[in-house]
């Protein structure tokens, strides 16, 4: 009876045995720095415009695992070169900074949204987060296009005017706030919006306005929009029509 069990437990043994994995011990066991011994951006920081890139540099051990071959790149903002926020890749030997090192290289493209920027590096099933900063796009200009330059004084007039802010690389970054207001002669508020963005994710606003049923005013009407431009400064810009 013993002898049978002894038997038993031997053939136990064998099917436990080969059915462990020793690498999944490996990897379950091993520390993130271990796999992933450096995160680089050759910008920590880049504007918010749509445009700006910043290459990161994934670094492995120099003889890294068969199982660590592949390096996967997540972001929460921007894209990479295949118009996604994630990509994959294989790690290469390569020249980096004057030594050799074992890396995965890729270039993320900001988007129009500003803040920190979430970065998941994923190797083996392990992974590793790190920040980069979108930073604020402002514009340089504004452009105020008016549907027409005349308008007819009544209820039934009304006006589409587009605003434009604009910038020489690139978008501005979105919720950008502007104001819009339409002044008489004497610079009092005349007409109203009936629709006034004043704020927008894009580079375009669109509003639309109209001379209220009770003014019998006609003359010169200035459009006046203000924002924030480059450097945080004050950016003003304004177009006349006139109302008959």
């Amino acid at each position: 009876m013993n002898h049978f069990r002894i038997i038993l437990t031997m053939i136990f043994t064998v099917i436990i045995t080969s059915c462990y994995n020793n690498d999944d011990y490996l990897l379950k066991n091993i520390k993130i720095d271990e796999v992933i011994t450096a995160i680089e951006f050759s910008n920590g920081s880049i504007i918010a415009n749509g445009v700006d890139t910043t290459e990161i540099v994934v670094q492995l051990p120099l003889k890294a695992d068969e199982n660590l071959s592949k390096v996967w790149v997540s972001a929460s903002k921007g894209t990479f070169s295949n118009d996604s926020n994630v990509i994959f890749g294989y790690p290469v030997h390569l020249s980096h900074k004057g030594k050799e090192v074992n890396a995965y290289k890729c270039a993320l493209k900001s988007g129009i949204y500003e803040g920190h920027n979430l970065i998941s590096i994923s190797v083996g099933g392990i992974t590793k987060d790190t920040t980069i900063t979108f930073t604020k796009s402002y514009p340089e200009s504004i452009q105020i296009i008016p549907s027409a330059l005349s308008i007819d004084a009544g209820v039934s007039s009304e006006l589409d005017i587009k605003v434009k802010l604009i910038s020489s690389k690139g978008s501005i970054s979105a919720q950008h706030p502007i104001s819009i207001n339409a002044y008489d002669k004497e610079l009092n508020s005349i007409g109203s919006f009936r629709i006034k963005e004043e704020i927008s994710n894009s580079n375009i606003y669109n509003s639309i306005y109209s001379v209220i049923p009770d003014t019998i005013y006609k003359g010169e009407i200035s459009f006046v929009v203000k924002t924030r431009g480059v450097n945080n400064t004050d950016l003003t810009e304004q177009v006349k029509v006139y109302s008959y």
